[in-house]
């Protein structure tokens, strides 16, 4: 008003409110205009009130009134020493006591409306109850399993092969089925999509629930997703060879818009987020060693292509409306002011929330909505997302492993002597002595080594490794001495391959594969003497996996999806036929006991069941019965149990998931959670 008062001009001018703002952001005033006359006590006022930097700039209507009461002080000027737009002012002092007039009616409107106005809103933190058949299910290698819907009406959590829709105004969740085994949520802008992963598929559904629809096949294990408001959806995976990637959210071919580079170190690009504006996007650097501590959140300009560092030891970053990048560090939210405009974090990170489950791979199990709303699991993971190795009798009773540390296991089996036991973590495999109780690291490329299989003398493991950017199967010594042997090849486009079980001579390897299609099959190939893999159950509409063979080597179990869900079935073998179904309510991983007596099996809700055998020219098996229930780690397809030859099994166990010791997931909804993040991380 000043400005305006002296020069017959505004400070910032517009056609309209956009040209206006932009003149504000980009502009400075005209000082030139100002009267020769003006004392430099005002001159300063005036610079200091209209600075761009705010550090710099006059921060309230009382400490210019000073001012403007120090230049009334002065003696009064003669009549027309200062003109406006050529026109004389009645004096100098005329014009001063014209602006102390408007300074203080400014100073009281201010007191009135810090007076008057509505206190913020509370921050209310609400324990969401989730248990019994709408229970959370957690898989900590995968990304987030929770969602809020931008006005925070909604909550979408995972259950067990499901996903459930909690209206914050009802009591009970609405249960959306038939989605196979949904993870990794993420809602449309719009808040009536969920978006989610199904094995290698990203697919959406309505969030009423109906039908879902495929969005894309993916070449690798996906790991976040993100939908705009111009309909894309932007994913990353953990295939190697591409980082991020852009597909239509009404389904299409993915196009590529990033690659790790690795002479920077860069093993691949995860969890991605979009700004606002859709113009550009935050994602995860995950380094070469896939150590999630030495993570770094970048965003990409996806105007330019060109992306930059932001933080460096953080993960899975999202923005807040308030100003603020919220990201996760092993168990703790932090938040940092960031500037939309330059795509830059300002000032020092702040931890603003504890005990939010963290998963191996980095992301941060949590959502915040427009509205201000923030939903969260609350836990950490078994010390940030490792797990244990247990010995469990048949009555569930468990004893530990001595000499095996809290890792992010994922596949356990046994040697057949029984006296060792091949387990593999997120990038490599190991070997435990029973008897020494000492761990030895078996592979060391920088490549993912997983699915660890002993040959029937105890002589080598078979794993499998993605050296070359897809799955192949190698073996090695299993002291450890000489080198990886590539044991087989197929196809690049391979989503899995695995190493199952041997024939009862040891002559031949059985193996799965998982192709894009989705379709698994079981095959094997000769091991000694040069010859092609071949299959032995395949088709274009079921699934097989998971292929165990009998101890008198006459009949495999595996898992088909030949029913309505994965069951286990026998048939024949080598030549296959009388094949039987086995499991009665679902059904996963078969394994026999060492005498052939038993077939035991678990399903997706952690039980362990054990069916009967009566040994003949055909097979007679008994009702599947529960032995026991067990909080094994599940993810993917790995391999969380085994049995030794004494009858007792060695399980991945899932690590505890809040400081309570409970075993069980909560999820906390924060009504209001913005206030008290702004209260946190000032932006100003």
């Amino acid at each position: 008003m000043l400005y305006e008062v002296l020069t017959g001009s505004r400070a910032f001018a517009g056609d309209d409110v956009p040209d206006t703002l932009a003149s504000v952001l980009k502009s400075d005033p005209n000082w030139t205009a100002l009267p020769a006359a003006l004392p430099g006590s005002i001159r300063t006022l005036l610079r200091r009130s209209l600075v761009k930097d705010r550090k710099r700039r006059l921060d309230s209507a009382a400490a210019a009134r000073l001012e403007i009461d120090d230049a009334l002080s002065m003696p009064a000027l003669g009549a027309g020493e200062m003109a406006v737009k050529g026109r004389p002012l009645a004096g100098r002092r005329v014009a001063m006591l014209m602006i102390a007039a408007l300074a203080s009616a400014s100073v009281a409107a201010t007191t009135v409306w810090l007076t008057m106005r509505p206190a913020p809103p509370s921050v209310v933190y609400t324990t969401v109850t989730t248990s019994g058949s709408s229970a959370l299910s957690l898989d900590l290698a995968d990304d987030r399993h929770v969602a809020i819907t931008p006005d925070g009406a909604h909550v979408v959590y995972r259950g067990i092969n499901q996903l459930l829709v909690r209206a914050l105004d009802q009591l009970e969740p609405t249960v959306i089925s038939g989605l196979g085994s949904p993870r990794g949520l993420f809602i449309s802008p719009d808040g009536q999509w969920i978006g989610f992963v199904d094995a290698f598929t990203i697919k959406r559904v309505a969030i009423t629930g109906g039908l879902p629809v495929t969005v894309s096949v993916t070449q690798g294990n996906p790991r976040g997703a993100a939908w705009s408001a111009d309909g894309t959806i932007i994913f990353a995976t953990d295939a190697r060879t591409t980082g991020l990637q852009r597909v239509p959210a009404a389904g299409g071919e993915p196009v590529v818009l990033t690659k790790p580079d690795r002479e920077r170190g860069e093993g691949d690009h995860y969890w991605p987020e979009f700004l606002p504006d859709g113009s550009a996007v935050l994602f995860t650097i995950i380094p070469a060693n896939g150590a999630i501590e030495n993570a770094q959140i970048a965003v990409l300009d996806l105007r330019t292509g060109k992306s930059k560092v932001l933080i460096n030891g953080g993960s899975h970053a999202r923005y807040v409306p308030t100003g603020h990048l919220v990201y996760g560090v092993t168990g703790t939210l932090r938040a940092v002011a960031f500037d939309l405009g330059r795509l830059e974090v300002i000032g020092t990170a702040v931890p603003v929330l504890e005990g939010v489950v963290t998963t191996v791979s980095g992301a941060a199990d949590v959502a915040v909505a427009a509205n201000g709303s923030l939903v969260y699991v609350r836990g950490r993971a078994g010390s940030d997302g490792q797990q244990s190795i247990v010995s469990v009798d048949r009555q569930g009773r468990v004893s530990p492993l001595p000499g095996l540390p809290l890792d992010s296991y994922r596949d356990v089996r046994i040697s057949r002597d029984g006296a060792r036991l091949a387990v593999a973590t997120l990038g490599d495999v190991w070997t435990y002595d029973f008897g020494r109780q000492t761990r030895s690291r078996l592979t060391t490329d920088p490549a993912p080594d997983t699915r660890p299989l002993w040959t029937p003398d105890g002589q080598r493991i078979v794993f499998t490794s993605r050296r070359a950017g897809y799955a192949e199967l190698f073996w090695r010594a299993a002291d450890g001495t000489g080198r990886d042997e590539r044991l087989l090849a197929r196809a690049p486009n391979l989503i899995d391959l695995r190493a199952n079980d041997w024939s009862a001579d040891g002559g031949r390897l059985l193996f799965s594969e998982l192709p894009v299609s989705q379709r698994g099959a079981i095959g094997q190939i000769a091991i000694g003497r040069a010859s092609d893999p071949s299959l032995l159950l395949t088709g274009e509409d079921f699934s097989y996996s998971y292929a165990a063979v009998s101890p008198n080597g006459r009949w495999i179990a595996y898992v088909s999806t030949m029913s309505t869900q994965p069951e286990v079935y026998v048939e024949r073998y080598p030549e296959l036929g009388d094949r039987q179904v086995i499991s009665t309510g679902g059904g996963t991983r078969p394994l026999w006991s060492r005498d052939g007596r038993e077939l035991f099996f678990s399903t997706n809700n952690r039980q362990m069941l054990v069916v009967p055998v009566q040994l003949g020219t055909t097979l007679v098996f008994g009702r599947p019965q529960v032995l026991f229930e067990f909080p094994m780690f599940i993810t993917g397809g790995s391999q969380p149990y085994d049995i030794a030859p004494d009858g007792r099994f060695v399980f991945i166990q899932r690590g505890q998931v809040d400081g309570g010791g409970a075993t069980e997931p909560n999820l906390i909804l924060v009504q209001n959670w913005t206030e008290e993040l702004k209260r946190l991380v000032p932006t100003k």
